[in-house]
């Protein structure tokens, strides 16, 4: 009879202790979320989410790491932001997405009087049109990559549009790690944000900077403003500058090796240009087009022979 007695007093106390843990639970943490939808928000009014909404459309990013359980995904959002320039974020709630201007749905759902970021990746929205409008819409390399080929994001992070030969790409190729390691250079003495630094480097390590120091610089100013987050000089910056004039010496050897294999495509159609010339009689249009071809390709032999030639001609008088 003890025995029983025992056992119903000790599953009594069971009980209880599970009863008070499952309570304190709801308490602190609120009701458990179901899948990854967005939950209903409260009728009572409006919840963290809303009201940082509307402080976010003019501008005001305090407390947003009261909004989410990863705030760490925001401060991808506000990076982004502020590198392509913007001091302000439109966004809404739909359908269990955080839609804000510029940037692909970002997929959220709640945890307790919280949020959740849920997508596998942030990154900016590309936009139809023209080299220079995609240029302005995209601040950063994976969105590049997400919304065209290796080839044409080397065109819009170069900022010229080139003829898709190997020539060409190691140009591209070329002038990228050009403007990487002039922005690394000025970035390597200063004090930096370290969460910004992160979220910089992630970036930078999967191809190229391409924006300029001072875009990167005005973000960075912004970012700090909001983002708590240790300062101060960072080493993995020279690391890095290192590592990109290796890679950039690389390429300059790659392309002057092509160039003496394959001429350069906007200097064999100067070239052809100059020849068109000649064969019509015009020597002194002939004479441009091949100094043209020059100019891009000083060692294109043909081009130095028939300018060569068409100068005697004019200097003869014929």
């Amino acid at each position: 009879m003890r025995k029983w007695l025992v056992a119903v007093i000790l599953f009594s106390v069971l009980l209880l202790l599970a009863g008070i843990g499952a309570v304190s639970y709801f308490v602190i943490y609120g009701v458990p979320s179901v899948g990854t939808e967005l939950l209903p928000i409260p009728s009572a009014g409006p919840d963290r989410l809303e009201r940082a909404i509307e402080k976010w459309r003019k501008g005001e990013f305090d407390g947003y790491d009261r909004v989410f359980v990863n705030p760490e995904r925001f401060e991808e959002v506000l990076f982004l932001n502020f590198v392509r320039g913007r001091l302000t974020l439109g966004c809404e709630v739909e359908d269990g997405n955080l839609l804000c201007n510029g940037f692909s749905p970002i997929r959220v759902k709640r945890r307790g009087k919280k949020y959740e970021i849920v997508s596998s990746s942030i990154y900016l929205v590309d936009s139809a049109g023209s080299l220079g409008k995609r240029r302005k819409s995209l601040a950063d390399w994976i969105s590049k990559l997400k919304n065209t080929d290796y080839y044409g994001a080397l065109e819009i992070c170069v900022g010229q549009i080139r003829d898709r030969s190997p020539t060409d790409s190691l140009y591209l190729e070329m002038k990228a790690l050009e403007k990487d390691t002039v922005v690394l250079s000025r970035l390597k003495d200063r004090e930096l944000n370290f969460r910004f630094y992160e979220i910089f480097e992630h970036r930078m390590v999967e191809g190229h900077i391409c924006l300029p120091f001072e875009e990167i610089w005005n973000a960075h100013r912004r970012f700090n403003g909001y983002v708590d987050a240790r300062k101060g000089k960072i080493n993995h910056i020279n690391t890095h500058l290192v590592r990109k004039r290796g890679e950039l010496k690389e390429a300059v050897r790659k392309l002057e090796e092509t160039l003496e294999r394959l001429h350069d495509p906007l200097a064999l159609a100067f070239y052809k240009r100059g020849l068109q010339y000649y064969s019509e009689g015009d020597l002194e249009s002939a004479r441009i087009f091949f100094r043209k071809a020059l100019k891009i390709e000083p060692e294109f032999e043909q081009a130095r022979k028939s300018l060569e030639r068409v100068e005697a001609l004019i200097e003869s008088g014929r």
